[in-house]
């Protein structure tokens, strides 16, 4: 879990790269500018990512806030920052894992099981990263940012961690839940119309 102030710097970093100049006026903001953003979205690993103005401007927004410096990891805040590059739509509340099992406006289910099986097999933070956004487009780019990096944070520390974890505290069970509940909330709808 990261807390509240740390979810907030997050949501505000994403948004200063994805609202119009009217919207981040609005809020006091400054504009990031489209170009780190889209800077970040071409980066093919965390070391790339590393080495961008956007996951620079992340990483001391974080610094300010946190009151342990450091409690984010720098590779961890590289991934949040690759993998938030990608998200379009910041929808409070939505996971990724629920958007990717919930039925579409064509009536389908965007991510087929076997695809998120293959997210769950992910086994290091460059794997999970790309996995991730491969599935966003399925979803049309659309999740919560800060659930979206809270769960790359539990799921870099359960990895890191060498003591057990309950698998209801696991965040692939969580994703799993989430994903199947999406699922069978749709499957009930087709056949509820039939």
């Amino acid at each position: 879990m990261i807390d509240s102030n740390v979810k907030r710097v997050i949501r505000q970093w994403w948004q200063s790269m994805n609202l119009s100049v009217n919207e981040l006026s609005e809020r006091h903001m400054k504009t990031a500018g489209s170009a780190q953003r889209a800077v970040l979205r071409r980066c093919t690993s965390i070391d790339a990512a590393c080495m961008t103005e956007g996951f620079r401007a992340l990483w001391s927004a974080l610094g300010k806030v946190d009151d342990q410096p450091g409690k984010i990891p720098i590779e961890v805040c590289a991934a949040i920052a690759a993998v938030l590059s990608q998200i379009k739509t910041d929808e409070p509340g939505l996971s990724f894992a629920t958007a990717a099992g919930r039925q579409n406006e064509k009536g389908r289910i965007p991510v087929s099981e076997m695809r998120f099986a293959r997210l769950q097999d992910a086994r290091t933070l460059d794997e999970l990263v790309t996995r991730v956004r491969r599935l966003l487009p399925l979803i049309k780019h659309n999740a919560d940012v800060s659930l979206l990096a809270e769960h790359i944070v539990d799921w870099s520390r359960q990895k890191a961690s060498n003591r057990l974890i309950a698998p209801s505290q696991r965040i692939a069970m969580r994703w799993a839940m989430d994903y199947y509940a999406a699922n069978d909330r749709a499957l009930a709808s087709q056949n509820g119309e039939n």
